[in-house]
């Protein structure tokens, strides 16, 4: 035990040598604005030279894609590597006017966001105006559609389209009466029936018949239908 304790009381130390502390002395400097910020990520050699790839690839449809921990400076990195590549067009003179990207969605292909190309400092006037310009045609849209002179147009082309379809439905019926066909307007469509001693034959009949038959009355109904 009294070795122990020896040992013990060798590698005893004071409440002071138990935490470390820098001293401001050894910095070297007052402010850290003093300090220039360093031109590299320390520990990020991979992703910096992958951004740096990324930002030199000059070609449409390509995107960055960064993700890692918070704090690990993803976000700054990429704004560093944009200064510096505006920094070099600026000193070859290269660099084209600075515009904001605004994308939509793309109705037609919803993978596929449309752009829309603004003046700088337009974009966030854009987003910030968008939603009242929805409000405000949800209000007035309605208003539209119940003036009188948008219902009197409404009913002019029912009226036209009730026509039109009047005409072909007659022209229809007869091409079928001369088939020997019945020509009938459902609310799912036109339905087309072969006829049998002066009435619509049914499912019945017509599953009975010999394939021949029942091929020629498909091949008629066929061309009506185009």
């Amino acid at each position: 035990a009294p070795a122990k304790e020896g040992i013990a009381a060798q590698y005893r130390l004071d409440w002071q040598n138990t935490t470390w502390s820098c001293s401001a002395e050894l910095l070297g400097f007052s402010c850290a604005d003093e300090l220039e910020p360093l031109d590299r990520f320390i520990g990020q050699d991979r992703a910096q030279e992958a951004i740096r790839f990324g930002l030199e690839f000059d070609k449409p449809g390509y995107n960055l894609f960064v993700t890692g921990l918070t704090g690990t400076g993803k976000t700054s990195s990429i704004k560093a590597h944009l200064q510096s590549v505006v920094d070099d067009l600026d000193r070859q003179e290269k660099r084209k006017p600075i515009s904001d990207w605004t994308y939509v969605h793309n109705f037609e292909d919803a993978d596929r966001p449309r752009s829309i190309r603004l003046p700088r400092g337009m974009g966030k006037v854009y987003r910030q105006q968008l939603p009242l310009a929805l409000r405000t045609l949800q209000e007035e849209i309605p208003k539209v559609l119940k003036t009188g002179g948008f219902e009197s147009q409404l009913r002019a082309q029912e009226e036209t389209d009730r026509k039109a379809t009047q005409g072909l439905m007659g022209d229809l019926e007869a091409a079928g009466q001369a088939a020997n066909f019945a020509v009938q307007l459902t609310p799912n469509g036109i339905t087309i029936f072969p006829m049998s001693e002066g009435r619509p034959m049914t499912p019945e009949e017509y599953q009975a018949l010999e394939a021949e038959p029942k091929a020629a009355i498909d091949e008629v109904r066929s061309q009506l239908m185009q």
